[in-house]
């Protein structure tokens, strides 16, 4: 029972990532659709993070007071009735709308599949397990954008949601049928609820973990939000073009979290994780350069791109371990803080880059030197912290 409901919790953490990116090579005939501009439809995947985020504080009562699997029902359906609510979608407060509920649907999927491991497991164990996480959460980044490429091509943007449904029905069976069901043997008080957030909250090391974590998170979700439209609307790229360069920073990502796994009861992960970040510095200084001498050398952009995220894959892993072991006592507050602070503050970050980018590479460039800095300071104290405990 324990192995089914692990591959199940794996099978909706590859749809989290999927449901930002999926579509992203349709951001530009969405656009063209809505006769809106680039900003307009960049805000879908913006809402959606930012309900991603603050949907946990919705669900986390609900989880810890009720069965968890009754929650992952609940939820895998209401995905699937929005992601075909934005497959009908005629305007864009309608497709806004859909994206909301899809945020607050995959909230609580995403804190209920983090939560879990931490009751089931030993230290070590969910360490491996969070490898594994970050691993499929890569995945889906990787896998989305190519599939959806084609899903443009053939059939338009208006099926990569209809796919989306599709996925979460078979999830949804999973679900059912694989998942333990512990029916409300919890005793949870808001006021206790509310107690536990602020102690979770009080903690430096695990506030800063979570801002480190949001920086990976935006390092690979930029490349999609800002070189779809780069890619189209000013080197003249078609979809599935776009759809195999994003495969290239996306199967980047699924190698860094396999050196992490293979490194994992080998070496000092810190000092891993130190090294990818130095690296992932130096090559975002190189793409800086390049993006003021050859910004339509696309292939060579794409290369540093992707290595920079293959080091953010060793980052995220090492990161997201520490940052869950601080609070396994209060693992449904942690992991509900945990995801809604990274996919606001990533939210935040992706809506700056939206607002200054305008398709200008050396803004791109930028960004992601900042992000790595962030990352190495902030992921720094969260470990720094971590060992005083």
């Amino acid at each position: 029972m324990k192995a089914a409901a692990v591959v199940t919790l794996l099978a909706l953490v590859f749809l989290f990532q999927g449901t930002s990116d999926l579509y992203s090579a349709s951001m530009p005939e969405m656009a063209e659709y809505f006769g809106k501009g680039s900003f307009s439809i960049q805000l879908t995947i913006t809402l959606f993070l930012v309900f991603y985020g603050l949907g946990q504080f919705v669900w986390v009562y609900f989880s810890e007071r009720y069965s968890r699997k009754t929650i992952f029902l609940i939820n895998i359906v209401l995905f699937a009735l929005s992601s075909l609510m934005a497959s009908q979608a005629t305007s864009l407060p309608v497709l806004y709308a859909a994206r909301a509920l899809q945020g607050i649907a995959i909230s609580a999927l995403n804190l209920n599949a983090k939560a879990m491991p931490l009751e089931i497991f030993s230290a070590k164990d969910v360490k491996i397990f969070f490898s594994y996480f970050a691993l499929l959460w890569g995945a889906g980044g990787t896998l989305a954008p190519w599939m959806g490429a084609y899903v443009q091509q053939a059939f338009g943007w208006r099926m990569n949601f209809v796919a989306l449904a599709v996925y979460a029905a078979v999830c949804l069976i999973f679900a059912a049928t694989s998942l333990p069901d512990a029916r409300g043997t919890r005793d949870v008080r808001l006021g206790t609820l509310a107690r536990d957030f602020l102690v979770v909250l009080g903690n430096g090391g695990f506030v800063s973990g979570v801002v480190a974590q949001a920086c990976t998170l935006s390092l690979f979700l930029a490349y999609n939000y800002f070189m779809s439209f780069y890619l189209q609307d000013k080197l003249h790229y078609g979809p599935v073009q776009f759809g195999y360069f994003s495969f290239c920073t996306g199967i980047s990502f699924v190698a860094g979290c396999l050196l992490f796994r293979y490194y994992v009861a080998r070496r000092d992960l810190n000092k891993l994780s130190l090294a990818c970040g130095a690296v992932a510095l130096a090559l975002a200084i190189v793409l800086s350069l390049l993006s003021v001498l050859k910004p339509d050398a696309i292939h060579v952009i794409t290369l540093l791109v992707s290595l920079i995220i293959f080091c953010s894959g060793v980052m995220a892993s090492e990161n997201i371990g520490i940052t869950m072991l601080y609070f396994t006592d209060k693992a449904s507050v942690a992991s509900c803080l945990h995801t809604a602070l990274h996919f606001v503050v990533a939210s935040i970050l992706m809506y700056v880059l939206g607002l200054f980018s305008s398709h200008s590479l050396l803004s791109f460039s930028g960004f992601y030197v900042a992000l790595i800095l962030l990352f190495v300071a902030t992921n720094q104290y969260c470990y720094r912290r971590r060992l005083m405990t």
